[in-house]
């Protein structure tokens, strides 16, 4: 171990009046002789902290049906435990499952009757198109053969050529005609059937919710905490059913006062004791400060400050009494030993280290975080290493 004497003249001499004064003073001082006492180094915990008082808050969540009914299911007791996505009661739904299963058939209908309208629509443009290509052709092939004969009037008598330009006029008729009048989109039909698909697929909607009013079911872990009926009661609209906490670790809320709240930031490490759980010292931190003030009868005022517990634990019920010890700093699994054992001499910090023999000597350590009970050695000594100080 790397340990430093204290050696100088000065420091020794200075060391033998400081205990020498501890001893001087006649008979009053004899009557409050200090008394040795031998501490050995060890690992600890230094904290300094403020405390507040609260309570546990768990979220607990109200199951109502938004319709008044008769209970067909309650398959839920409390304490059970449920994953998100189960049916915690339903209500009877009469004759809603048969119309539902018309809806459904009617939606059915209406979009076999709107597939079939679009199909109609491509065969028809389908067919327009062709159509049209083919009169075109036939004008072309028409147009072509009038202007061969037009163009050389000795080949052909003026009969063929006039049969030509009729037979040409007759096929451009025909042509402009087919493209005029022949496709029709049917957009207005297309349409109506597609909002009779739309009406359908609505009621079929709206039964279904109807449905879905009639079954209560968790949206996350849940625990049961209450239940206020049983299967073949009924129940009004929105009349509470079963209580359930969600099963997450809870918070606790303390209020802290003015004076300490500036010390108070969101993420804070928090120690939280139970007074139901004799020994709690659970792991949490500062989830929320409520920056709007409340203040009691005699004017104090304070702010709430919520702390969520690292762990979930179902021994921890809503409501318990808590203390909150707040950290504002802290040294963990350090060498520690008493304040009180720790003399400064010309600014420099000593201990009174016991030797083997039994006989002490001055020893320069240098301290660190204290908590005015006990101080943190960062230098000078080590585990089972054994000091000796005064106490009255």
């Amino acid at each position: 171990m790397n340990k430093k004497w204290i050696v100088g003249i000065g420091l020794v001499i200075a060391l033998g009046a400081l205990w020498g004064v501890r001893s001087a003073g006649g008979s009053e001082v004899e009557a409050s002789q200090p008394t040795l006492k031998e501490v050995a180094v060890s690992k600890g915990d230094i904290v300094i902290d403020f405390v507040g008082d609260g309570n546990v808050d768990r979220e607990i969540a109200n199951f109502a049906f938004p319709v008044a009914g008769e209970i067909e299911s309650l398959p839920v007791q409390v304490g059970d435990l449920l994953d998100a996505g189960s049916v915690i009661a339903s209500l009877k739904t009469g004759d809603l499952e048969a119309e539902i299963v018309a809806k459904e058939l009617e939606l059915e209908s209406a979009q076999l009757s709107f597939d079939l309208q679009v199909q109609n629509q491509a065969n028809s443009l389908t067919n327009y198109t062709y159509n049209k290509d083919d009169k075109y052709t036939k004008y072309m092939e028409a147009k072509l053969a009038y202007e061969q004969k037009s163009a050389i009037p000795d080949a052909y008598s003026q009969q063929e050529i006039d049969q030509a330009k009729a037979t040409m006029d007759t096929a451009l008729s025909a042509y402009e005609n087919h493209v005029a009048t022949a496709y029709s989109d049917g957009e207005l039909e297309l349409r109506q059937k597609e909002i009779a698909v739309e009406k359908a697929r609505q009621n079929l909607l709206d039964l279904e919710s109807q449905r879905a009013d009639r079954v209560l079911v968790a949206k996350e872990s849940l625990r049961i905490v209450s239940v206020g009926y049983q299967p073949g009661d009924t129940v009004s609209a929105n009349e509470v059913v079963v209580l359930a906490e969600l099963v997450q670790a809870p918070v606790v809320v303390v209020k802290v006062s003015e004076d300490e709240i500036v010390e108070t930031h969101v993420g804070q490490k928090v120690y939280v004791e139970l007074e139901a759980i004799p020994g709690s010292r659970l792991d949490g931190q500062v989830e929320k400060v409520n920056r709007v003030p409340t203040m009691d009868n005699n004017g104090i005022v304070s702010y709430e400050v919520s702390i969520r517990l690292v762990k979930e634990d179902p021994s921890i019920l809503d409501g318990m009494t808590a203390v909150a010890n707040f950290v504002i700093a802290e040294a963990t699994d350090v060498l520690v030993i008493p304040n009180a054992a720790v003399d400064k001499v010309e600014s420099i910090q000593v201990v009174h280290l016991v030797q083997p023999d039994g006989t002490t000597k001055p020893w320069e350590i240098r301290t660190g975080l204290t908590d005015g009970k006990e101080v943190e050695v960062l230098v000078g000594l080590e585990a089972d290493d054994v000091i000796q100080y005064e106490t009255r």
